[in-house]
């Protein structure tokens, strides 16, 4: 590997050089094994640019509490000296890069430990059941390997409504694993360059699908006659949209029954329920003019000779 470094002087700045690169937090993705983006949206991000996620209030979260996160960890960890380094590390070999939330050493020791830093709620980290993600645990490798660190830890605050704790997941060094990040990033950018586009997955890409074809060509039609399992989920389709009608008529019935007991009573309380029923207003607005593509399904009966 043939390492370069930058220092990090805007964003703007930081997210143009990431464009190019594959990052250590998108190695899950390439993988296949990110809960959160597929390989198609990363395709999409780094082949046709396509913006990617915006940031959400758990990501704006995530990177407001860093600091606090590692006061935390100097507390707990009195002889690490923590560092935060500002830069972008950068293989143009592999094009893998990443951008580490700190690095550490400790006194009497040699190397240097890679700190990735994670933000989660309670509920969320206690559905990790001890054990860390595969994709922050693919992050964490990848950035050990790129900085060249003696170890990686994977610095995790979990916050509450009423407090906030520090847990540390060790993640060593670990060359078959790194050989194949470098593998995957291989794959991916052939792909990218030879214009391979991973098929999408169906249950999280709506968004990027409606993005890659946002205008209709109003003089074509597609024959999809020999697609057998367009045929069969277009049947699950309508299934669905019964069992969909069914719930919500069965929800309107226990609200209306809800609506009838409270009366002109704003609350009403019940062992482990509290229910209210209060006049909220609606702000005027106007919706701007907008077009988009909607689709609709319609269900045809076959002519019979």
């Amino acid at each position: 590997m043939s390492i370069e470094r930058w220092t990090i002087t805007s964003r703007e700045e930081w997210l143009k050089r990431r464009q190019s690169f594959l990052g250590a937090s998108d190695v899950a993705a390439a993988a296949g094994v990110d809960k959160f983006k597929s390989r198609a949206r990363l395709y999409a991000e780094k082949a046709d640019r396509a913006p990617g996620t915006l940031e959400n209030g758990a990501m704006r979260r995530g990177r407001l509490f860093e600091g606090a996160a590692l006061e935390y960890l100097k507390e707990e960890k009195p002889t690490w000296v923590i560092e935060r380094p500002n830069v972008f590390v950068a293989d143009p070999e592999t094009r893998l890069a990443c951008t580490p939330d700190a690095l550490v050493t400790v006194a009497n020791t040699t190397g240097t430990i890679n700190c990735q830093i994670k933000t989660v709620s309670r509920p969320a980290f206690e559905r990790w059941d001890g054990v860390a993600p595969l994709g922050y645990v693919l992050q964490v490798t990848c950035e050990n390997m790129l900085v060249d660190a003696v170890a990686g830890v994977l610095c995790v605050l979990i916050v509450s409504a009423y407090d906030a704790e520090l847990r540390l997941f060790d993640i060593p060094r670990h060359a078959a694993a790194e050989k194949k990040i470098v593998e995957i990033a291989r794959e991916f950018w052939e792909d990218v360059a030879a214009g391979r586009r991973p098929a999408p997955d169906f249950t999280r890409d709506a968004d990027l699908i409606a993005e890659m074809f946002p205008q209709p060509d109003p003089a074509k039609t597609v024959d999809l006659t020999g697609d057998n399992r367009l045929a069969g989920i277009l049947k699950d389709r309508e299934d669905l949209k019964d069992v969909i009608d069914a719930a919500r008529k069965a929800m309107e019935g226990i609200d209306a029954e809800v609506k009838y007991k409270l009366g002109d009573a704003e609350v009403a309380e019940l062992p482990g329920w509290r229910l209210t029923w209060r006049l909220e207003e609606r702000k005027a607005y106007t919706v701007e003019a907008s077009e988009r593509r909607v689709l609709r399904v319609k269900q045809i009966e076959e002519k019979t000779a």
